[in-house]
């Protein structure tokens, strides 16, 4: 017979599992391609990344900002689900902040947590350069 501790304990990592399963599976993730402007499409590969509405997980995109492209925020309205700035070993990418603002929100996906990695991978140097807006 199973203990009642035991019985929450399994309950608690059904729960973290699939949390961790609707942020792996359940959103784009759009990468950089070139140096640009946030909100331009042509800085990424899979459009520009936006953050989740109403609470609805998968339903925003993640940024990986990679190689050594350098993105600009300068406008307000800026989202994205998560940030990684640097995903791969040998990445130098930059973000660069001088205006407007990045929102970083996906409230059902990532157990509420907003995410931001700069050099997420080891060997990887990820920059975030913040001279105005806000993150």
């Amino acid at each position: 017979m199973r203990s009642r501790s035991h019985v929450i304990i399994s309950a608690a990592a059904i729960l973290a599992v699939t949390g961790l399963c609707a942020r792996s599976f359940g959103q784009a993730v759009t990468q950089s391609v070139s140096d640009g402007n946030w909100t331009s499409s042509g800085t990424w590969n899979n459009g520009v990344p936006a953050a989740s509405t109403s609470g609805n997980a998968g339903s925003g995109s993640g940024a990986q900002i990679v190689g050594s492209n350098t993105v600009t925020v300068d406008s307000t309205g800026d989202s994205a689900t998560f940030a990684e700035v640097g995903e791969n070993s040998g990445d130098t990418p930059t973000l660069v902040v001088n205006g407007g603002d990045l929102t970083i929100s996906d409230p059902a996906g990532s157990n509420g947590m907003q995410i931001l990695n700069i050099g997420k991978a080891a060997g990887s140097n990820g920059t975030l350069t913040q001279t105005g807006g806000s993150i």
